[in-house]
């Protein structure tokens, strides 16, 4: 059994793929396993209702229900098995997918270290890094990079500015949250100082400034353009940090919970300035070239 979080899917897919065995996929609403079950979205209640959907005990004589281990937060095995309806026995399966297979061959009665301790390597980082800056780029900075693009084509067609320039603009601010979330993803074992993400946003934003300032600064030579985007700086690695959090097992999604209503204030207030401080920059920067 998995969730439907799709870069969780097909990974179990791939790594079942000269197994014969019959995949569970809960509706968890497109989350990964370890926050789905500790937000109410890999449960007893998911786990009944895929199992009832799809009739699965009429297709197998098999009565073991291998969950993932990361789900356990969420599961209450003997709730489920004080049902007389319930037609499976539960075990948990490995940490990982890719030791899927040697599970499911050994059936080892106490699985080893290896299956059971999920550390947050260089490697993983990587995996994570790479897919939380594409669904950034997807569900949150591509309509309005198209958008701020589409504006200064405007700006070039009617009041007749620089098309470079244009393409310039939305190109830096992609290249700046590129940047950013790569500093985390590299960075992230720094900020093991607190479990706190608002604290690690912190943290990063600071760290932000200072690389993206310089950078900025050897690109443009400009004192003015630099200090009107420091807000902007702040907040691309502010957010990114707190969206972070979800791939990172370094926290609960109570905790995250928690911190969410400081975050949405800071947030909020970061994006705000951030916005009219870095239009700002623009403006003085094509007056001044």
């Amino acid at each position: 059994m998995t969730a439907n979080y799709e870069y969780t899917y097909i990974k179990v897919m791939r790594d079942l793929k000269d197994i014969d065995a019959w995949v569970l996929c809960v509706d968890s609403n497109g989350i990964n396993v370890w926050c789905a079950a500790r937000g109410n979205d890999f449960g007893n209640d998911q786990i009944i209702e895929t199992i009832e959907a799809t009739g699965i005990q009429n297709f197998t004589d098999k009565k073991t229900l291998i969950l993932p281990q990361l789900s356990a937060g969420g599961v209450a095995i003997p709730l489920l098995l004080n049902k007389p309806e319930f037609p499976f026995k539960i075990v948990y399966g490995p940490i990982w997918s890719k030791y899927l297979p040697q599970f499911i061959k050994d059936r080892p009665a106490r699985k080893p270290n290896s299956m059971k301790f999920a550390r947050f390597t260089l490697k993983h980082r990587i995996r994570a890094g790479i897919t939380h800056t594409t669904f950034l780029f997807r569900k949150i900075f591509l309509l309005p990079l198209i958008c701020l693009f589409i504006l200064f084509l405007g700006f070039n067609i009617f009041i007749g500015l620089n098309w470079y320039h244009n393409l310039w603009w939305v190109g830096e601010i992609f290249l700046w949250i590129l940047i950013t979330n790569v500093l985390i993803s590299f960075l992230f074992p720094l900020s093991n100082f607190t479990r706190r993400f608002i604290y690690k946003g912190i943290f990063f934003s600071l760290i932000n400034v200072v690389i993206l300032g310089l950078l900025t600064w050897m690109i443009h030579n400009s004192i003015w353009y630099l200090l009107l985007n420091l807000c902007f700086f702040l907040w691309i690695a502010f957010f990114s940090t707190m969206s972070f959090s979800g791939y990172t097992m370094s926290t609960s999604p109570r905790e995250i919970q928690a911190e969410y209503p400081i975050f949405k204030t800071i947030n909020m207030i970061l994006l705000s300035v951030s916005v009219i401080f870095s239009a700002l920059g623009i403006i003085f920067y094509e007056i001044l070239i």
